[in-house]
């Protein structure tokens, strides 16, 4: 795993949270204002692009406006504009991302800092099998 760099995003607007209803013009706005800022962040904190196949893990770490309680697969859910900001800076696929999320503290204003990480490829990665394995007669 090499850590490719951090950017920190702005709190995602209400418009983009999936129990949002916008008016159809007001989502297109902020999800091409929340694809753009993304692309910007990485490109000025100098993320190189990677393969088209390479394997990113993005970890995600929520800092609230206020201290409410908050649903993370509706907050990923809200980020999926930002996350194709980044899939087009690196030029990698988001089928090959995973990711991970926490919250972090109250900030004032709120913010997303996600931290870009290429994972090791399959083909590069020795596999062993477990001791128990019953194909290469290992003892089981």
């Amino acid at each position: 795993m090499t850590h490719l760099g951090t950017i920190e995003l702005a709190w995602p607007v209400n418009a983009l949270s999936p129990n949002a209803r916008p008016h159809w013009s007001d989502l297109a706005k902020a999800k091409k204002f929340a694809r753009m800022d993304a692309w910007l962040l990485c490109r000025a904190a100098k993320i190189p692009a990677q393969r088209a196949d390479a394997s990113l893990h993005l970890r995600f770490t929520f800092h609230p406006k206020v201290k409410r309680a908050r649903d993370l697969d509706n907050l990923l859910a809200s980020m999926k504009a930002a996350i194709d900001g980044i899939r087009d800076a690196l030029g990698v696929d988001d089928s090959r991302f995973s990711f991970a999320m926490c919250m972090g503290p109250v900030v004032r204003g709120g913010k997303v800092v996600v931290d870009i990480i290429a994972m090791k490829r399959a083909d590069e990665t020795r596999r062993v099998p477990p001791p128990d394995h019953p194909v290469l007669g290992y003892p089981g």
